[in-house]
Parts: structure tokens; C-alpha cells; sequence
């Protein structure tokens, strides 16, 4: 009798396990007022995104991707200092957000914090090692710093996470042959991008100098004179950001 009391007890725990597991992986019902403010936020709208991402806010004010999106939209309409008071308030209530921690490390970034930036973009990747802003978060710091190996690094993980973000995709330009570079700007630029007005003309003008050499050859670079010798002094480079060593998490 004890032993068939066992079982019972653990077939009715699976059960519960099951059932618990289920409820955890239930699709969240869409937020069409969310889905508004992200479309106003990719097609470059960011002051009509940040308004609505407030309202949002105001009956939901934990919403997550919701207070991710004003600070990013603060942050593209130069308002630094209430995208740091925005990300910080967010930060303190739910600091187990990587969604929040990589949106306060790009604050940072902008701030020039660039030790605490690259402490929550690993935090983020910690928590969540998807996390695609954290990953472009990397690479923009590692490229102010001319880590161009750990950049590149940062950038492919992001690329091989998520080739249709529109950031990725921008940023991925310049590692693809001339052809392929043309034809995937004309794709970015038909389709929904964050870009301002004066980032989709300098595009579109890069564009059209892309097209307009495509056939011509490259041309190798040569010295203007001739030098018989020179003397360079080789210094120790710096340690790296914050003296952190960075080890991508494993997924």
C-alpha cells in the first residue's frame, strides 16, 4: 500500500510540474497599444513612441519592452539625462531585467560611463544570453576603444541571433561583399528603420556611391615618396574596459 501511495504522490507532482511548466510558456496575450508604440519607434516616429510608451506606463508601469522602448526613444531624441533617470527608476524596481540592464548600459554608454556600461551589458548576457541590444551595446563600446576583434565578436553573436533586427542589419553592412551591401541597404532602407531623417539620407547617399563604383577596380594604396626608414615606438596597450575580460555566456 505504501509503495503504490508513492507513486501516486509522484504522478500527481509531475502533473503539477507539467501543468505549472504549461502555464509558463502560455503566449502573453498582444498589447496592441505596445505594438503601436514599437511601430512608431521603428519607422523613426520617436516622439510620438515615447508619448505613447508613457501612457502605456502609466496603467502598466512594470511593462518591461514598454520602458525599454521610452529609454531608447529618449535616448535617440537627446534627452541623456531623463533616459538615465527613466532606466535608473527601471533598474531599481526589476534589476533582474536584462531587457532593462542592456537599455541602462546604452544610458551609460552615452554618458561615458563606459566600466558601468559594459558591467550591465554582461549582467544582461548573464540573465539572458539573447539579449540582442546587449550584444550591440559591445560592440559600439569595444569600437570607441578599438577592441576591433571583440567588436566584430560581439556584433557576429547578435547577427547570429537575430539577421532581421533592423540595428543588426545596419551595423552588418560593411562585413558583406559590394553586391550583397547594395542589395541588403535597398532592403533596409524599403523596409521599417529607427533612423532619423538625417541617417536615412546620409544611407541613401552611400547607396548611391556604392552603385555608381560598383565596376570600377579597387585601387591599391602606394606611398607618395620614398622612405628609407622610419622609427615607431611600441607602447602596452591599454587593459581592457573596466579590466574585465569578456566571456560571451553560454546559451
Amino acid at each position: 500500500m505504501k509503495s503504490r501511495k508513492w507513486i501516486w504522490m509522484i504522478v500527481i507532482s509531475l502533473f503539477l510540474s507539467r501543468t505549472a511548466h504549461a502555464d509558463d510558456v502560455k503566449p502573453q496575450t498582444p498589447n496592441p497599444e505596445l505594438a503601436t508604440a514599437d511601430h512608431l519607434h521603428r519607422s523613426g516616429n520617436f516622439a510620438a513612441a515615447a508619448q505613447k510608451y508613457a501612457a502605456i506606463l502609466e496603467s502598466e508601469p512594470k511593462l518591461v519592452p514598454a520602458q525599454a522602448g521610452l529609454i531608447r526613444c529618449l535616448l535617440l531624441q537627446q534627452k541623456v539625462d531623463e533616459a538615465f533617470t527613466t532606466a535608473s527608476s527601471a533598474v531599481a524596481a526589476q534589476p533582474n531585467s536584462s531587457a532593462l540592464l542592456a537599455a541602462m548600459g546604452d544610458v551609460e554608454f552615452r554618458r561615458a560611463q563606459m566600466p558601468e556600461a559594459e558591467t550591465n551589458y554582461l549582467k544582461a548576457l548573464k540573465l539572458d544570453s539573447k539579449q540582442v541590444p546587449a550584444y550591440i551595446g559591445y560592440y559600439r563600446l569595444y569600437e570607441a576603444f578599438s577592441y576591433y576583434r571583440r567588436a566584430y565578436d560581439a556584433l557576429n553573436v547578435a547577427h547570429q541571433i537575430a539577421p532581421d533586427d533592423p540595428e543588426v542589419q545596419k551595423l552588418w553592412f560593411d562585413r558583406l561583399p559590394r553586391r550583397e551591401r547594395i542589395a541588403a541597404i535597398e532592403s533596409y532602407l524599403a523596409g521599417e528603420h529607427g533612423d532619423d531623417a538625417e541617417q536615412t539620407a546620409h544611407l541613401q547617399q552611400y547607396l548611391q556611391y556604392l552603385r555608381a563604383t560598383i565596376d570600377k577596380p579597387v585601387h591599391a594604396c602606394r606611398l607618395v615618396s620614398k622612405v628609407e626608414s622610419t622609427d615607431i615606438t611600441l607602447e602596452e596597450p591599454p587593459p581592457p574596459v573596466g579590466a574585465t575580460a569578456t566571456i560571451w555566456p553560454s546559451s
